[in-house]
């Protein structure tokens, strides 16, 4: 796990104690510590300014698909494949509380807390609905159900109000929360849609999909504002704090920014995966399925990566 200046695209910093792929990533609100999880259900607290690993977090039995701090940074909530969704205290590493999902099939994808409520978080995964949970009592309030398919991530509004989920339907699916119902339903990707992101002010949205492209909507009208054609998977979209640019990350490794005024792109940058330029040309042993991931990761075959 690297962090660049984005600026230059050098490696500042290499976080190296898992030992497996590294599933997912949450940023602390100040920005001192940041978490992570691991396909063995481990997640760890690592302190930004020294790299070093505060605390490593054994809940969960399986990925750990999704990381969440609430607004002050005091707690941390974590979704697993095991259908278990824990609440971490991030500074001690007490568990305060686990959520069992209650039917087999609740995978967790993704989970996130409401912005202005702390004790509130929503979830999604292969259950197809959004859950909203309690976390201080593992109360489910409300459950939301419009999906046809797995959800893949869900996320708050700014303003908290509306809720934004996505999966393998192709569709957005924006919902209110206090009524429950669905607002608006964002059809046009093609494929699984895996990223969502609200713009700072809440105004339109960015989701990201398996069909190689970026849609960026207006969320008062669902209308689809501009599409961004890529080459590669789309695996993640933010905006930064001013809402002028959207940072695009692929799964070729390549994370792009895209100037919303002038609709271009203002920079590229890549870092060197973890077997760049290793030439496996020749090698024996190896499945056609370990060559692909190798491939993925860096490494190159005839001069083709």
């Amino acid at each position: 796990m690297r962090i660049a200046d984005i600026s230059t695209g050098d490696c500042l910093k290499m976080f190296q104690k898992h030992d497996t792929e590294i599933r997912s990533l949450a940023w602390h609100p100040q920005g001192k510590i940041l978490a992570s999880g691991d396909c063995y259900g481990q997640i760890k607290i690592w302190q930004i300014d020294t790299g070093r690993c505060l605390h490593t977090l054994s809940g969960h039995v399986d990925w750990v698909n999704s990381l969440a701090f609430n607004s002050d940074g005091r707690i941390l909530a974590s979704g697993s494949r095991d259908r278990q969704i824990n609440i971490w205290n991030p500074l001690t590493g007490e568990n305060l509380q686990t959520i069992v999902e209650d039917d087999n099939v609740s995978l967790i994808w993704s989970v996130a807390f409401h912005p202005h409520n702390n004790s509130t978080l929503a979830s999604g995964g292969y259950s197809c609905a959004v859950k909203l949970w309690n976390i201080n009592t593992g109360e489910l309030i409300q459950t939301f159900k419009g999906h046809q398919s797995f959800i893949d991530t869900v996320i708050f509004s700014p303003d908290g109000s509306t809720i934004a989920s996505c999966g393998f339907d192709r569709t957005i699916k924006l919902w209110d929360i206090k009524t429950g119902e669905c607002i608006k339903t964002l059809p046009g990707h093609t494929n699984r849609v895996v990223p969502l992101a609200f713009s700072p002010d809440g105004s339109i949205i960015a989701s990201g999909s398996f069909d190689c492209t970026v849609k960026i909507w207006q969320v008062s009208t669902g209308k689809c504002l501009k599409t961004i054609n890529e080459q590669n998977i789309i695996m993640s979209v933010c905006f930064n704090p001013e809402g002028t640019i959207l940072v695009i990350g692929c799964r070729s490794g390549e994370i792009k920014f895209w100037h919303l005024e002038t609709e271009q792109y203002q920079q590229t940058l890549r870092l060197p995966r973890i077997y760049e330029q290793m030439n496996i040309t020749g090698v024996t042993g190896l499945t056609e399925t370990q060559k692909v991931t190798l491939k993925i990761l860096g490494a190159v075959e005839d001069g083709l990566t």
